[in-house]
C-alpha cells in the first residue's frame, strides 16, 4: 500500500485563503513504496497573474503577526476574566472580614467585665441646684464608694453607671428660675468623669423609672461578663417586690448590692450587699422630688 506525502516548496509559502494553481513535477518511487509528489504552489491575483514571492512573504508575515496578536488578545481576555473572578472573591472576603470585624467588636464589648450601677435619681436638692459642680462632686463620690466597696478588684473592671431621671418633671418639682438649666448642667458634670456615667432621660406618662431600672438590671445580670450590679432604689412596693424576685432567682451579695432606704433594708439585709452611703449625697427618705414616677 502506497503512502502519499504532499510537501509544498518552502521558498514560496502557502497563503491561507489564496486561490492556487498546482503544477505537478516528476514522480519518483522509493524502495518502501512511498510515492512522493513534488508540488509547486503559486499564488494568483484575481486577474490570474502570479503573485511575487516577496508579496507572498509579506502577507505570510502579516498573517502570522495577526495570529500572534489574536492569541495575545485571547490570553489577555482569559487573564482579565481570571482577574474578574479573583476580584469577586476578594470582594466576598472583604465583606466577610467586615462582618467578622463587626462581630469581633461586639464580642470585645461583651467580654469587657464590668460593674453596673443603676440609680434612680435621689440626690439632695442642694446638689442638683449646684449644676455641673454638684454633678462632678456626686461622680467623684460614687467612684470613691465603688472603690471602697470592691477594693482591689476595681482595677480589673469597667464601671458603668446609669442614672434615670425625668428632667422636666424634676425641674417643675424643684421650681425656681434657671433650675432646668442647672439640672442639665448637673447631668453634664457627672458625665464628664472618666468612668462611663450616663443619664437615662425618662418621659412622664411614657416611661416608669422603676420598670426601666429593673429591665436594665435584669439585662446586665444575664450578661456573664457583668460581675456586679449596684442598685439605688426608692423603698416602694414595686422595688421591694423586685428585690424579692432577685432573691427567688438566686441572686445574692456576690452579684447585687443596694444603696438602701429604710424600707429596702428589711428585704436586703443579709441577702444583698449594702452600700452604706446616704446622708450627704442621697436622700435616705423620699421627698417627692426625684424626677421619677413614684414607683
Amino acid at each position: 500500500m502506497a503512502h502519499i506525502i504532499i510537501r509544498p516548496p518552502q521558498e514560496e509559502p502557502v497563503i491561507p485563503g489564496t486561490k492556487f494553481r498546482f503544477v505537478i513535477g516528476g514522480n519518483t518511487e522509493r524502495e518502501d513504496n512511498t510515492l512522493v509528489l513534488e508540488i509547486k504552489v503559486t499564488g494568483l491575483t484575481p486577474q490570474g497573474d502570479p503573485v511575487p514571492a516577496r508579496i507572498l512573504q509579506q502577507s505570510v508575515s502579516l498573517v502570522e503577526e495577526t495570529e500572534e496578536h489574536v492569541a495575545n488578545l485571547e490570553y489577555l481576555f482569559e487573564e482579565n476574566e481570571e482577574l474578574r473572578r479573583e476580584l469577586g472573591v476578594c470582594r466576598f472576603k472583604i465583606a466577610d472580614m467586615a462582618t467578622d470585624h463587626q462581630e469581633l467588636t461586639q464580642v470585645k464589648g461583651l467580654l469587657r467585665a464590668h460593674e453596673m450601677g443603676l440609680i434612680k435619681g435621689q440626690f439632695h436638692d442642694k446638689l442638683l441646684r449646684q449644676g455641673a459642680m454638684g454633678g462632678r462632686s456626686v461622680a467623684k463620690a460614687l467612684q470613691a464608694t465603688v472603690a471602697d466597696h470592691f477594693g482591689n478588684r476595681l482595677g480589673r473592671f469597667e464601671v458603668i453607671v446609669r442614672i434615670m431621671v425625668d428632667f422636666d418633671r424634676l425641674a417643675k418639682a424643684l421650681g425656681g428660675g434657671d433650675i432646668e438649666t442647672r439640672l442639665r448642667d448637673f447631668a453634664r458634670g457627672i458625665t464628664e468623669t472618666p468612668a462611663m456615667f450616663k443619664f437615662v432621660s425618662l418621659q412622664q406618662r411614657i416611661d416608669l423609672a422603676s420598670n426601666r431600672l429593673h429591665e436594665m438590671a435584669d439585662w446586665h445580670l444575664r450578661n456573664d461578663n457583668c460581675r456586679h450590679v449596684m442598685l439605688g432604689l426608692k423603698g416602694t412596693d414595686a422595688n421591694i417586690g423586685y428585690l424579692h424576685k432577685l432573691i427567688m432567682t438566686g441572686h445574692k451579695a456576690e452579684n447585687v448590692s443596694i444603696f438602701p432606704t429604710e424600707k429596702l433594708l428589711e428585704t436586703a439585709t443579709g441577702v444583698f450587699g449594702i452600700i452604706g452611703w446616704t446622708g450627704e449625697y442621697f436622700r435616705g427618705h423620699e421627698s417627692g422630688t426625684d424626677g421619677g414616677d413614684g414607683n
